[in-house]
């Protein structure tokens, strides 16, 4: 969004977005003091995954009043999180910076970062944002079939995993319509035909860390 665009005497922009296929409104970003421009250019923001690490680099330049950068992290693109803080350099020229965050038993198939840049006089702005894959982070647990209409089969190629695990089945709109505790088994079958129609999150939870699905209940 141009700055040139913002009516003159603005100093807060609000913006959501709506998702097509269910019509649903994210949560309103509030753009606090836009209406004066910030010193700090950012050239360019990447994340990378590494191993069990995301690699963030960014360069800037510009830089005669930041003062540091707030790194942000989500798993939807909406709602973020700080994870760490790192110092601006507040000097001319090029600069690098670099940021490495476990990610080691996210429960996401995909992460999302932006930057928070925070001026000595406090005022704020947002990188774009970039996102990592990290689905080959899962273990092994499979659901099916999928869609479904009277049962689904939890599969593990380690079924010790599964001790002690819970899986829970959400909704859409966030509520919980389905939670039991698995067996350490290979393959084990959870009866979810009370469910209406629809699409759900099955979350199952183990002793080191938490997988996600998606579901179609016919």
């Amino acid at each position: 969004i141009p700055l040139n665009t913002i009516p003159v005497g603005a100093d807060t922009l609000f913006v959501r977005v709506r998702d097509d296929i269910e019509s649903r409104w994210s949560i309103t970003q509030m753009l606090k003091n836009i209406s004066v421009a910030l010193p700090l250019t950012l050239l360019n923001f990447t994340a990378v995954k590494q191993g069990n690490t995301a690699q963030l680099k960014w360069q800037t330049t510009n830089e005669v009043n930041t003062a540091y950068f707030n790194i942000q992290r989500s798993t939807d693109a909406v709602n973020f999180t700080k994870i760490g803080v790192v110092k601006a350099n507040n000097i001319n020229g090029i600069n690098n910076y670099f940021y490495e965050d476990n990610i080691q038993g996210q429960p996401s198939e995909k992460l999302y970062y932006r930057l928070q840049e925070i001026d000595i006089d406090a005022k704020a702005q947002y990188s774009e944002i970039v996102a990592i894959k990290i689905d080959n982070l899962k273990t092994g647990i499979s659901i099916y079939p999928n869609p479904s209409r009277n049962y689904i089969n939890i599969v593990s190629n380690k079924p010790q995993d599964l001790e002690g695990a819970v899986i829970t089945i959400v909704d859409m709109a966030g509520k919980v319509t389905l939670k039991q505790e698995l067996l350490a088994n290979g393959q084990q079958r959870v009866n979810i035909s009370a469910l209406s129609p629809g699409i759900y999150i099955v979350h199952i939870l183990k002793t080191n860390g938490v997988e996600t699905q998606k579901l179609l209940k016919e």
